[in-house]
């Protein structure tokens, strides 16, 4: 019998030197097993890395400002992740004025009143699709997006017009007084709010069932709105009457009035609720008021936006104001101070403007 035959089948135990030997090649591939998995781990990781990444990149979007230009028949888009810059200029149809961004921030409604009609802009591409004029939009001035991305509001002088985002087509239309300004949709997306220039009423309206609830006299000529946070109350600017409105939304009832300058017109709330930021046109001031539940207060202070204001957006970190001159300045809420090293052109006649997220 051979000795690898004696080695597997003889009563005899191995050799101390085979023994030694098969220990060691044991050792010598688990260790080789253990060294593949290692470094297939270490590898794996940055790819995973990468890949994640990568995810993280395409997920971040940058914050857009949106603003129309009435005279040039443009749409001027910046970049304000960081300090606003210019980053595409869009044409639509003739003398842009209303503008909205849908909740999901993928598309921007811009109005022509002249044309009767509706601008659709990619906010993925920054391009706009052909504008359009559908049937029974007459004078459109103001707009907002419904929570389900699906449908336009569209205000005209007397009437609350809805238009399914997907065809473009007016699908109801809810008569209102005549003189309607401005048009707001609460935080939990259930109601419309709809202000009237000539009668000072704020108008509820019910998103699900699109008939009118309820009627708010706000004050005289009112215009543009803005919600607390919470929900629970609505600021009305009052533009003839130099006053801004708060309305308990439980009571639907007015529950302090407050000077802010004269001719407000734009509203921003900080996210907090604490400040309230309203934009007066005739005195060229952007006033802060001081908001906290029922102990609000005059507006405390005001700052000198140096050109003639036409409306405002915000973020956390700053507000927007454009201006007559075609311009767009900066105001840190932190510190309460307009930079004018950030200010930056706009086009001819800039009319509104609106933040994408």
């Amino acid at each position: 019998m051979t000795a690898k035959n004696n080695e597997i089948s003889g009563p005899s135990r191995p050799g101390l030197c085979g023994l030694q030997s098969r220990t060691l090649a044991l050792k010598a591939a688990r260790t080789s097993c253990r060294v593949s998995v290692a470094m297939c781990l270490l590898l794996a990781v940055p790819s995973a890395q990468r890949l994640e990444g990568q995810e993280a990149t395409a997920a971040v979007r940058p914050t857009l400002l949106l603003v129309t230009n009435h005279d040039d028949n443009t749409v001027s888009i910046f970049d304000a992740t960081s300090a606003p810059k210019s980053v595409r200029t869009v044409a639509v149809d003739t003398a842009p004025g209303g503008l909205c961004v849908s909740p999901d921030g993928n598309r921007a409604y811009v109005l022509s009143k002249t044309r009767n009609s509706l601008s659709v802009i990619d906010l993925m591409t920054l391009e706009a699709s052909p504008p359009v004029a559908p049937s029974g939009l007459e004078g459109p001035q103001a707009c907002v997006v419904g929570p389900d991305n699906q449908h336009i509001n569209v205000l005209t002088a007397s009437a609350l017009v809805i238009v399914a985002a997907n065809t473009n087509r007016v699908i109801q239309r809810l008569p209102l007084d005549e003189g309607l300004a401005k048009v707001a949709l609460a935080p939990d997306g259930r109601q419309l709010y709809v202000s009237n220039d000539r009668t000072g009423d704020v108008y509820v309206v019910d998103v699900a069932s699109g008939t009118l609830s309820a009627t708010i006299r706000a004050g005289f000529s009112s215009r543009n709105m803005a919600f607390t946070p919470d929900g629970q109350a609505l600021l009305v600017a009052n533009t003839l009457q130099d006053t801004l409105s708060v309305v308990d939304l439980k009571t639907n009832q007015v529950v302090t009035t407050i000077g802010v300058g004269t001719a407000p017109q734009t509203i921003g709330v900080a996210s907090d609720g604490a400040l309230a930021f309203v934009v007066a046109r005739g005195t060229h001031h952007l006033n802060i008021v001081a908001i906290d539940g029922k102990d609000t207060r005059k507006s405390f202070r005001s700052i000198d936006l140096l050109q003639r204001p036409i409306g405002m957006a915000m973020t956390d970190r700053n507000i927007y104001v454009i201006h007559d001159a075609g311009e767009l300045s900066v105001v840190r809420v932190r510190t309460l101070e307009t930079f004018e090293y950030l200010t930056v052109k706009t086009g001819r006649g800039p009319a509104a403007i609106a933040i994408r997220r």
